[in-house]
């Protein structure tokens, strides 16, 4: 008698006339495709948050589920997007399904990964220690030298009439504000600060808006775009993100309360725009876009809740989580 719940896994070949056809490489998806067959109907589920390896990463904007029939077996085909972030021999782990009360797993599956980058850039590009730093400077152009650039020292004359400039601004200004305390009594208070994901999610469009994607400025472009995360993640968490590392970013995250937040999106995207910036890793058009459109999501699904009394009948609702933002990430996939 066969099992209720069979489950396989296989690693789709990149396609014909791609780069190292037929064998997956560092920093380019593959299609990494599991399989479940049920006699019993219902639909066998995949956990929406799957825990990768330090080599692995998964793009779950890019997740496909399928249901079909065959014969009076029930399959459910799960297609997902996973980036290499090393080369060698790579295990992607065993994944466990369930249907209803009734669970089962898929086999390891193991992965040849090559790579078009040098060994000392694979290094760098797969670590986010501190001491990688200094090589991932010496690895960008360096400044060229100053030019020595002889003129007249004029200073002095300009410095006096500077001097008589400033007083007479001087005076100016001062009479200027006083005029304004003596008509104004009352001060008003400072315009409150706008909020973390507004100003995100207004510089993730200006950056659809700007040309640097379809020029194939891909190193500005994702250069801009882990800015923008990272500023939105160090206000809206109060820590400062920008000059933390990957591995210092995902460790601060861990300590907070991070309603509607998936980790592991934030970890593959600013990943990825890593490789962008710091190597030779040059993703395609499609992926580039999708980056911005897996920003956008984690910005609107970690937005604050904001709460109004009963009788405000015009106060505008809220997502409270990515689940009501983007039905896309309600709960396990059906």
């Amino acid at each position: 008698m066969s099992p209720p719940l069979r489950t396989e896994a296989h690693v789709v070949a990149p396609s014909q006339g791609a780069p190292n056809e037929g064998l997956p490489t560092v920093g380019a998806p593959l299609t990494f495709v599991i399989t479940a067959r049920h006699v019993e109907p219902g639909v066998a589920l995949l956990p929406v948050d799957l825990k990768w390896p330090k080599e692995w990463g998964e793009r779950r904007t890019a997740r496909v589920h399928k249901r079909t029939m065959d014969g009076d077996t029930e399959v459910d085909t799960y297609r997902l997007e996973l980036v290499p972030f090393t080369s060698g021999i790579l295990e992607i782990p065993s994944i466990q399904l369930a249907l209803g009360s009734t669970t089962a797993a898929t086999e390891p599956v193991l992965v040849d990964v090559s790579s078009n980058l040098s060994n000392e850039e694979l290094q760098v590009a797969s670590s986010t220690q501190p001491e990688n730093l200094a090589v991932l400077e010496n690895m960008t152009a360096h400044n060229p030298e100053a030019a020595l650039l002889e003129v007249w020292d004029t200073r002095p004359g300009w410095g006096i009439t500077g001097l008589v400039v400033v007083v007479l601004l001087g005076i100016i200004v001062q009479r200027m504000i006083m005029a304004y305390l003596a008509r104004s009594r009352i001060p008003r208070p400072p315009a409150p600060p706008r909020p973390a994901h507004e100003v995100a999610l207004e510089e993730l469009q200006h950056l659809r808006e700007r040309s640097l994607l379809s020029e194939g400025e891909l190193n500005p472009y994702y250069t801009e775009l882990s800015r923008i995360v990272r500023t939105y993640l160090g206000a809206r968490y109060q820590f400062d993100a920008v000059e933390r590392t990957l591995e210092e970013l995902m460790a601060a995250l861990s300590e907070r309360e991070t309603p509607g937040l998936h980790p592991a999106e934030i970890q593959s995207l600013l990943a990825e725009a890593d490789l962008v910036k710091f190597t030779k890793f040059q993703p395609s058009f499609e992926s580039a876009q999708a980056a911005v459109k897996t920003a956008q999501l984690i910005v609107e699904g970690s937005r604050p809740v904001v709460l109004h009394s009963a009788s405000d009948e015009s106060a505008p609702t809220v997502p409270t989580s990515s689940s009501e933002a983007s039905p896309s990430n309600e709960g396990a996939q059906p």
